[in-house]
């Protein structure tokens, strides 16, 4: 029997311990097609991390060995697109960066600092012995950065550029240590903000050694304050193209539960449940498909099977809404004049919320709310437009009103229009 991969992000894993696969590769030639620079915001632990390292292993210069192995019997392995197996990985996880507003700068430091020592070793047969001394004169992550891409360049490479959760430890700071910590990171000389100034400057270069740029995050927020807007690629978030790039669709949860040959009785009732607990996400307004949450498909999944019963608790702990976080919203919705308080109405089962996957100046805080309430309270989005229209079943509303205290309740219901 194959196992259940929940907790496990990493496609090559999945892979070497041959768990159960749902086959998204069909989806990187639409990635390629969709441009060189791309930006998605899904909600959290819906399987950006995963995508990520798919993405690794296919595009990776160093594993062209382990094709055959890694996807032999996936779409893409049966229709590989030129680049495969072309490309220099160099991946960040900001998700690893301390959110202490004392410590953020040396860690970011310390943290691009290993990524950069091991993509040097690495890649050292393509890039030289000598190069990595060259890089270490430079004292910044950004002059680091700026070096690596302009020596690509000269040695005829391309890198992909992957950050995953780019957002985590700048959502973090806003909201506890407040606006001001913030401001100081994603605006003026911030070196968070400097990192994304030399991703744009090697894509307007003639020759540059950044070929292709993949963020992940959960609110666009962070990303117009650092670059001005998204106006160093493309936020693919809305696109109907890829709306089933992440997710389960309702075929992927039977075919799922026929390959564990759940019987018919039992698969009825599982489906009844996932579906009015985990569906409903829709991330285009032209897209004619809702999806399943992934991970709570899976963490069900690894219940169900053992003895054929859903978990005690429907909603993973791991995708619970942080209470804290979204009291903290409403304190600075006030010190800032009431920038969150914008009509919305979230009742128990249908409701509307502004659309938090769009830009918009000066208004970064406020769709970080929106983010947050669309990707951890909400089960899902049902049409996109200037205002989302948003299904929030039961149990994930009950569970976000009996964490929040009687004062807090108040403030954050006065907002969500209870």
């Amino acid at each position: 029997m194959k196992k259940i991969p929940y907790g496990i992000a990493s496609y090559k894993r999945v892979r070497e311990e041959d768990c159960y696969y749902i086959d998204k590769t069909r989806y990187i030639p639409e990635l390629e097609k969709a441009g060189d620079f791309l930006f998605l915001i899904r909600p959290r632990r819906f399987g950006k991390s995963s995508l990520l390292t798919l993405l690794e292993c296919y595009y990776d210069i160093a594993r062209p060995d382990e094709f055959d192995f890694l996807f032999g019997n996936t779409w893409i392995g049966k229709n590989p697109t030129a680049e495969k197996n072309s490309q220099l990985i160099l991946k960040f996880n900001f998700s690893q960066v301390s959110p202490d507003p004392k410590n953020v700068e040396a860690s970011f430091r310390a943290h691009t600092d290993t990524v950069f020592l091991f993509f040097a070793e690495k890649y050292r047969n393509l890039l030289g012995d000598d190069w990595y001394g060259k890089l270490e004169k430079k004292t910044s992550p950004h002059g680091k950065l700026e070096f690596l891409f302009y020596y690509a360049g000269f040695k005829g490479l391309k890198i992909y550029l992957q950050i995953d959760e780019y957002d985590n430890f700048a959502n973090t700071i806003l909201t506890t240590a407040g606006p001001e910590k913030y401001h100081e990171l994603t605006h003026g000389s911030g070196f968070f903000r400097f990192f994304f100034n030399v991703m744009k400057g090697a894509g307007d270069q003639a020759v540059s050694g950044l070929g292709r740029i993949f963020i992940t995050g959960v609110s666009p927020a962070a990303m117009d304050d650092v670059t001005s807007g998204f106006n160093i690629g493309r936020n693919i978030s809305l696109s109907p193209n890829v709306n089933g790039l992440l997710g389960f669709t309702r075929q992927d949860v039977l075919d799922m539960m026929e390959c564990y040959s759940v019987c018919a009785r039992d698969a009825e009732n599982a489906m009844a449940l996932m579906t009015e607990w985990y569906d409903h996400y829709r991330f285009s307004a032209e897209a004619e498909e809702t999806l399943f949450n992934t991970d709570m498909v899976l963490y069900f999944m690894g219940h169900f099977l053992n003895g054929y019963r859903p978990p005690s608790e429907m909603i993973d702990q791991n995708v619970r809404m942080d209470y804290g976080k979204l009291r903290h919203f409403v304190v600075l919705d006030r010190q800032l004049n009431g920038n969150f308080s914008y009509p919305t109405y979230l009742p128990e089962c249908d409701g509307f919320l502004h659309n938090p996957l769009r830009g918009g100046n000066g208004q970064g805080l406020r769709r970080l709310v929106a983010g947050a309430v669309y990707g951890k309270i909400s089960r899902g989005l049902l049409r996109i437009s200037d205002r989302i229209e948003i299904r929030g079943p039961k149990g994930i509303y009950g569970e976000y009103r009996k964490n929040i205290d009687g004062r807090g309740r108040r403030a954050i219901e006065a907002i969500c229009g209870r």
